[in-house]
């Protein structure tokens, strides 16, 4: 297999122009790939782009989450964002909402990271928190 769960694939630097155009964001970017279905469906999250966004928590008061731009699908722009939040923590209350993508890096949803700092298994820091995310 070439591409597979965990693999961290890179953006060129020369682009078809109208894709180089429309999608400037792949440009040199490290994509790690977090789930791989060989005929259905591939998806990734952007690891090098940061943004100067910041997630407000409903269930830690005070509590503000540094958001990356991890793909143009279902981003912050979007009704339902799709925020990834890896992390690796190895405690098992953590564990077990998380998805293992390779040794020692998982990512669980923003709503099990939130939960997790409020029952004092984690802190916000923690976590990398991505929204959206690049599908294939």
């Amino acid at each position: 297999k070439i591409i597979e769960q965990g693999a961290v694939i890179l953006g060129g630097v020369e682009q078809e122009f109208g894709f180089g155009l429309r999608q400037q964001y792949f440009h040199k970017a490290a994509i790690l790939v977090l789930d791989h279905e060989e005929s259905t469906f591939t998806k990734g999250i952007i690891l090098n782009r940061p943004s100067d966004k910041y997630l407000e928590d409903d269930m830690n008061p005070g509590a503000r989450w540094r958001v990356w731009f991890g793909g143009d699908v279902q981003g912050l722009d979007t009704s339902m964002p799709d925020i990834v939040c890896l992390h690796s923590l190895q405690n098992e209350n953590v564990t077990e909402v998380s998805t293992k993508i390779m040794k020692d890096i998982q990512w669980t949803t923003f709503e099990s990271a939130k939960k997790l700092v409020k029952d004092g298994h984690a802190k916000p820091s923690d976590f990398w928190l991505f929204a959206g995310y690049a599908g294939w």
